[in-house]
């Protein structure tokens, strides 16, 4: 079984190593001359970096900043409203919309374009607002059903 290793700056920046085991120090691995003046922990799992999880220099404690888990989902919220708008309105149907803008299904979907923009704006300070992780992974859970369609 492997050792996953963080190897930490102080700015907060780290890298993942690993080696066979947890008596295989990544500085005796060909490392050496990455741990240079850095921390270098063994930890259980890798920080999921798109919620906003990173590790400690101090201690090798992987931390949660919901205020990165944000900022992280800003533009996966954005791609999945894009992604969301052209399945129901791709290009073919904008230009036909504009041959007939008054017909009832084009109306029909700009409702829908106004919602998904209004739901995006939504979930973006939602993200900006959440304190925990277990609201950033709701939000996740949404945009990734989003991207999807379902």
């Amino acid at each position: 079984m492997s050792q996953c290793w963080a190897i930490v700056w102080k700015s907060g920046k780290f890298v993942l190593r690993y080696t066979g085991s947890l008596d295989e120090h990544p500085a005796d691995h060909g490392h050496r001359a990455e741990v240079r003046d850095r921390a270098v922990w063994p930890i259980d799992r890798e920080p999921l970096q798109h919620m906003g999880e990173s590790v400690s220099f101090e201690n090798g404690a992987i931390l949660f900043d919901s205020l990165v888990a944000a900022k992280m989902l800003e533009p996966k919220i954005k791609h999945a409203v894009q992604v969301a708008i052209l399945r129901d309105y791709p290009l073919w149907r904008q230009v036909n919309d504009l041959a007939d803008p008054d017909s009832p299904e084009k109306q029909a979907r700009a409702a829908r374009r106004s919602a998904l923009r209004e739901r995006s704006n939504e979930l973006e300070a939602m993200a900006l607002n959440a304190t925990d992780r277990s609201a950033i992974e709701a939000i996740w859970v949404e945009v990734l059903d989003l991207e999807k369609g379902s």
